[in-house]
């Protein structure tokens, strides 16, 4: 029998523009099943072209704010994966046959004078909180991060920095580096997992144990991780990466006018 011979070369370009209007098209008719599973194929390729594409697509056809919120969705996307977790992975092992929900999240600080004793901090602050579920467990990328650097990561880069905290095969993301330095407002990142069993009847996959509360969680999380590494000069709360330049802007706004507000009492 004579084989098949493709008379024509695959059309990269094509292809990529073709995921990328689909893509497009289930967001924005709101078919969330159809756009997750496009968004989790592209991601598994490492082909964050597609999602250029379709960025651009969304903001031609919906305009500049429907294309910000697409690029939002996917990267918040991106910051999650589900793992089968064995004797040798990570620090969060209970069952191999338990799956897990992982969440990537990044933590501003301005340390004083380095990292020694901050992750150790981190573990034992974070646990006894009350942010996050009782059964969390946590897991951290060594070395610090830039905020700048962070906040510039492609979806596929992210799933792939969570995906190293995760699985000891995995290898950091081609194009990134943690530029180990401070922004100009002196803050630099520690990137982690939020790792928990995955519930059956969990249907909304919240990380935080009580999101009403979440603001007392955060003081009472803000004094033990103090007491416990005193070098730390500036914290802000755990958030995802994707929103990471929102809070450190939230939080240096809410300093500026408490500053303020010190200078008028004087």
């Amino acid at each position: 029998m004579t084989a098949l011979r493709r008379t024509h070369p695959i059309d990269r370009a094509s292809i990529d523009a073709a995921a990328a209007k689909a893509m497009v098209d289930c967001w924005h008719s709101g078919l969330d099943e159809l756009f997750t599973e496009l968004v989790e194929s592209v991601i598994e390729r490492g082909d964050d072209e597609v999602f250029r594409i379709a960025v651009e697509l969304c903001r031609a056809e919906h305009g500049a704010e429907a294309a910000n919120n697409l690029l939002a969705t996917i990267k918040l996307r991106a910051e999650i994966d589900y793992f089968n977790f064995t004797e040798s992975d990570v620090e969060v092992t209970i069952s191999s046959d338990v799956a897990y929900l992982a969440d990537l999240m990044a933590i501003a600080v301005i340390p004083i004078p380095g990292r020694d004793g901050i992750i150790d901090s981190l573990h034992r602050s974070l646990s006894s909180s009350g942010m996050f579920s009782r059964n969390t467990r946590f897991t951290f990328l060594p070395g610090w991060s830039n905020p700048d650097a962070v906040h510039e990561l492609s979806p596929c880069q992210t799933r792939a920095i969570l995906r190293v905290m995760c699985d000891e095969s995995a290898k950091m993301p081609a194009g990134f580096t943690m530029q180990d330095k401070p922004n100009s407002n002196g803050f630099s990142i520690i990137l982690g997992a939020a790792v928990r069993p995955l519930d059956d009847d969990d249907e909304n996959n919240i990380m935080y144990s009580d999101e009403e509360n979440l603001l007392q969680s955060f003081v009472r999380w803000r004094h033990v991780l103090t007491e416990l590494c005193p070098t730390l000069f500036e914290v802000i709360t755990p958030c995802s990466p994707s929103s990471l330049r929102f809070e450190l802007s939230r939080h240096l706004s809410s300093l500026s006018s408490a500053a303020t507000s010190g200078r008028g009492a004087n």
